[in-house]
């Protein structure tokens, strides 16, 4: 069961299009043993709020920084961190690359004036002894991707930027269909501006107060008469979803953002604040505000209590006691997350964990 639990948990998270926020912290049990607890927030497809524990592990002595660290990273391997794995030593080695010389340093600089970066953030290389040098190397890495994928085109002996063909390989072909569409892009916009002066004559008939009136009722009729005939077939569904994203868009063009939009939204009133589910909000304007809504999934997920994880605590402490204490570490924690991930984090009317 914890198996088949943790393999559904995993896909779960798979699919969700947003961060996983992690909180941690640690607990002796009442034979003095460390256990540190790692829990996963996050917000669902149906746009629920969900934290679960990830691992519920033995955590020995030292309780130093770099044993939490490797402990934690041990925890995430066992979910995924993997992946990453191959793509942080690939900019671990990049940044090791341009840093080893002045002359390389000079050459990357030429790179990122090319590339058009502006800022004042330099490359930052990661070190064992500090957990939180490896974010910082990622974040400054991040703003010079750019000015790295020049640096493969350049210099032949540099090739951390990624596993798979790039443009240095097939620079030629690449230069060449860049042309093509630059010819493409130019027969474009003169078709466009042809149809924005047809627009604008059509535009400029239709000013006047008669026509814009007969057009309001043709329209009002026609959408009364397609209301009764029934439920509209898929292709008609279709139609109208393409519409509704011809018609974002058309705002998005008219100079206004996804943003500009949702700030001209009105404010929720007063007196609904305490009823207001800001959940359910985003699940209903998901569609109006994309972007947004994956940054309100990530904002949303940020837990802003140690409930969680006091809670998988309390859960434990009724799992080793002074009459039970010879619990293996391992199954300790195949009872608690199992428990957790098949019930969460349910208390009794005492606020006392369900056991």
């Amino acid at each position: 069961m914890y198996v088949k639990e943790k393999d559904k948990l995993k896909q779960i998270m798979s699919r969700i299009p947003n961060r996983v926020c992690l909180t941690s912290d640690v607990w002796t049990t009442i034979n003095s043993e460390g256990y540190i607890c790692l829990t996963a927030h996050f917000v669902d497809d149906n746009w629920r709020l969900i934290s679960k524990i990830l691992n519920f592990c033995r955590m020995k002595p030292p309780h130093t920084r770099v044993e939490l660290e490797t402990t934690l990273f041990d925890c995430l391997k066992e979910w995924g961190l993997k992946v990453a794995a191959e793509a942080l030593y690939k900019i671990r080695e990049s940044v090791k690359y341009v840093k080893v010389s002045d002359g390389r340093m000079i050459k990357f600089q030429d790179c990122v004036e090319q590339a058009g970066i502006d800022t004042s953030i330099g490359l930052r290389t990661d070190v064992s002894t500090r957990w939180s040098s490896t974010y910082l190397m990622l974040e400054s890495a991040l703003k010079y991707e750019k000015a790295f994928e020049i640096l493969q085109v350049l210099d032949r002996n540099y090739k951390h930027c990624s596993s798979y063909p790039t443009s240095n390989l097939y620079f030629m072909q690449v230069w060449k269909i860049e042309c093509l569409l630059d010819e493409i892009l130019e027969a474009v916009r003169y078709v466009r501006e042809k149809i924005d002066e047809l627009y604008e004559e059509y535009a400029s008939n239709l000013q006047g107060s008669s026509s814009s009136h007969s057009l309001s009722s043709n329209k009002s009729s026609i959408l009364h008469k397609s209301s009764g005939e029934g439920s509209r077939s898929k292709k008609s569904k279709l139609y109208i979803k393409e519409f509704e994203m011809f018609e974002s868009e058309s705002m998005y063009a008219a100079g206004k953002t996804e943003l500009d939009l949702y700030l001209d939204e009105p404010k929720v009133k007063f007196g609904q604040g305490e009823d207001f589910d800001v959940l359910n909000y985003w699940k209903l304007n998901e569609s109006r505000f994309p972007t947004l809504s994956i940054m309100a999934r990530d904002v949303l997920s940020i837990p802003i209590a140690t409930v969680a994880s006091e809670s998988a605590f309390r859960i434990g402490g009724h799992v080793p006691t002074k009459y039970r204490s010879s619990t293996l570490p391992e199954n300790l924690q195949i009872l608690i997350c199992t428990r957790n991930w098949l019930h969460g984090f349910a208390l009794n009317h005492n606020g006392n964990a369900l056991r």
